[in-house]
Order: structure tokens, then sequence, then C-alpha cells
């Protein structure tokens, strides 16, 4: 008679290794997949392919560990509008404060007259060098891969960090997390020589994503860091089609 082998459940060092293991993975691919999506390939006709790969594999990994570990859904209190008008009213403002940079300090600067052909021929490998593409990709980003970044960075990576640090250091160390793919990213945009730059920009995200993690943590729900971080990134995406056809 055949014998069927079945898998023997994970104990409790081993589900404790694959949660580490899984949260570290989840803090140090974006970046990497940024550097070889934004840096390694930025010019090869593979970048827009690259891309989505690096991003399903980014997306996924909670996924995974939701699979493997958690083995159930979160709540529905995840997607509850509970502190809503704080998050909008927080992304206003900061979305006032990036284009307010826009508008007094990076329009006309030397930094926008070097950053603007570097976007633009991202932009192209992309296929989205038109204005009606980048406005299509504008509303991807800032809607749909805005939520998924909730997810990502703040219920997954903060969520956990929080389980492993406590609130504080998961602050910290997930918000640096966040900001890191962005160095590379705004480096690749702004260009070598200018790394105080990159640094200031990406030390405002950073501040963004711990301002996004502590609401998420009061509020316990994605929507309202979610509708924060759209507001912000559909400035961002004004401020990049400002300086790619606004002649800035």
């Amino acid at each position: 008679m055949a014998h069927h082998s079945q898998l023997e459940p994970l104990d409790g060092a081993q589900r404790g290794a694959l949660d580490a293991s899984l949260l570290a993975a989840g803090l140090v691919f974006p970046p990497l997949a940024a550097w070889i999506y934004f840096v390694v390939y930025a010019a090869s006709p593979a970048l827009p392919t690259l891309y989505a790969a690096c991003k399903i594999a980014q997306f996924a990994l909670p996924i995974v560990w939701l699979l493997l570990l958690a083995r159930r859904l979160p709540g529905r209190s995840l997607f509850s509008a509970r502190g809503l008008a704080g998050g909008a009213a927080g992304g206003a403002l900061l979305a006032a404060g990036v284009l307010i940079f826009h508008l007094l300090v990076l329009r006309g600067s030397d930094l926008a007259a070097g950053a603007a052909p570097r976007i633009a021929a991202r932009l192209e490998v992309l296929h989205c060098a038109t204005p009606t593409r980048f406005l299509a990709l504008a509303l991807f980003l800032s809607v749909a891969h805005s939520f998924l970044e909730e997810y990502y960075w703040r219920w997954f990576a903060f969520g956990r960090l929080r389980a492993y640090l406590g609130m504080s250091w998961a602050v910290a160390v997930s918000s640096a997390a966040f900001a890191a793919h962005h160095v590379i990213v705004l480096h690749a945009f702004i260009g070598t020589g200018r790394f105080g730059a990159t640094v200031l920009l990406s030390s405002a995200v950073a501040a963004a994503g711990a301002l996004w993690a502590w609401q998420y943590a009061r509020s316990r729900t994605l929507v309202p860091i979610w509708v924060s971080h759209t507001l912000v990134d559909l400035a961002i995406m004004a401020m990049g089609y400002d300086l790619v056809w606004g002649g800035a």
C-alpha cells in the first residue's frame, strides 16, 4: 500500500523564523527591485516587464505571509472609514506642501532642468511619454498603487515590526525602509552630484511614512492613510507633469 507523505506543521521556532525571514525580505526587496528597474535596466525595453514583475512579487509577499502564517483574512475593520476626515486633512496639507515646494523652490531651478529630461526618458521607456498616457499612469500610481503601498508598508511591514520592536522603533524602521526605495528613484531623477537633494527629499518621504504609520496605529484602518497618500501622490504627479510638459 502506498503511503502519502504530508507536510509536518511548523512548530513555534519554525514559524518565528519564517515570520522574521518574510519580514526581512519585505524590507530589503523594494529598494533592491528599484535599483534593478530604475538603474540597471533604466533604458532597457525590458523595463516595463521588470517593473511589473517586481511590483507583483513585492505585493504578493504579504499574501504569502497570510497563507503560511496568519491563515486568515484581515478583518473588515481594516477597510472602515474611521478617521477618514483626519486622513484627508493631513493628505491635503502634505499635498499643499509638495505643490508649494514645487512652485517656490523647484520650478525654474537647475535641479528641475536636470530632472525633467530624466523623467521624460523613463516615461519614454515605459510607453507613457504623452500627456494622456501619463495621466493614466498618474491615476494608477496615485490611487491603486498608493493603496498597495499602504497595505504593504503600514499593514504588513509596520504591523509585523511593531510585534517585534514596539511602536516607536516600528515607526522608525518601517518609515526608513519605505523611504529607501524612494532614494533610488529620486537619485535616478535628480542625478549624481546632488545627493544632498536626494537625502532631503527622501527624508520628507520617511516623515510622511512615519505620519501614516502613526495614523494607522491610531485608526487601525487603511482607508484614511490611503486617501492621504493618494492626495500626496496626485500632487507629485502634477509636479512631474509640469516638469516634463509645463516648461518648469
